[in-house]
């Protein structure tokens, strides 16, 4: 196993300017949707989930789930608006899931080369990552960071950060966790929206512009980043590159509803295409 994702599955409701949709979401399906680039086989998924969603979603993108438990209960919510402004507000029902569970990780993953923990409650990532460094002290290990949880428990996220591999955040996330308070000794990716993404490392920021599209629903182009760029950064293409892919993805995606939309779709399949030539 290349990659295993330990995060959250479930159902998103998004209320944008241009409408709004229910879609399957979670931090966790949403990255899966962007690592299974390449191999899907390859990408492990950890989550729990309750008895009354559906797993085909998730299933028909090939990705290994060993990981994912299904438990009797409500799976998770997420309520999303999105204002013409550009600011979120966020509210979840975390349901069944609202604690993290180390014992859900399967032995089968152990073998893993890197894991990632998707967005989440920062208690909920520390808790994984005091876990994932015991049993699994070869792997890499990268967190995702989200403005809601930036701002409100501010000392745990900064916690999550310095125990990490590597850093996903976006702009507004790294003022918040790192304005005031000294940047950990480990690489980042920074999130800059419709202008792109940049690797920063011992302070050199190295920048990938975004093609310009007209936002409908901006929730998981973040997930979808990294899911493409750490599958890409798995099978050892440069870092430059994979960057490069990832930002065209999430520029796709933002332009429809979910992550199941054809642009996405057609997107991977494109960068899938290329990379394989290439090899």
């Amino acid at each position: 196993m290349k990659l295993v994702i330990v995060g959250h599955i479930g159902l998103n409701e998004d209320r944008t300017p241009h409408g709004s949709a229910v879609s399957p979401g979670g931090a966790a399906y949403a990255c899966a949707r962007g690592a299974a680039v390449l191999d899907a086989t390859q990408v492990g998924v950890v989550a729990t989930v309750g008895d009354d969603l559906s797993l085909a979603p998730i299933r028909s993108l090939g990705v290994n789930l060993l990981g994912v438990r299904v438990a009797r209960g409500r799976s998770p919510r997420f309520y999303i608006d999105q204002h013409p402004d550009g600011r979120r507000t966020f509210s979840v029902d975390f349901g069944i899931a609202t604690e993290a569970a180390p014992d859900s990780f399967p032995p089968a993953y152990r073998l893993t080369r890197h894991v990632h923990l998707a967005t989440a409650p920062p208690e909920q990532q520390l808790a994984w990552l005091v876990h994932l460094r015991r049993v699994l002290p070869r792997a890499t290990i990268s967190v995702d960071m989200f403005e809601h949880f930036a701002e409100r428990e501010g000392a745990l996220c900064r916690q999550v950060c310095r125990g990490a591999d590597l850093i996903f955040m976006n702009e507004e996330e790294q003022r918040l966790l790192f304005g005031g308070h000294e940047h950990p000794p480990v690489p980042a990716v920074v999130k800059f929206g419709p202008e792109g993404a940049g690797y920063c490392q011992d302070g050199q920021l190295t920048r990938v512009r975004a093609t310009r599209e007209e936002p409908v629903d901006t929730t998981h182009a973040g997930e979808i980043l990294a899911g493409v760029f750490l599958s890409l950064r798995a099978y050892g293409l440069p870092r430059q590159d994979c960057l490069a892919h990832a930002v065209r993805a999430a520029a796709a995606k933002v332009t429809q509803f979910g992550v199941n939309g054809d642009a996405l779709t057609a997107t991977l399949d494109r960068i899938r295409a290329e990379v394989t030539a290439a090899a």
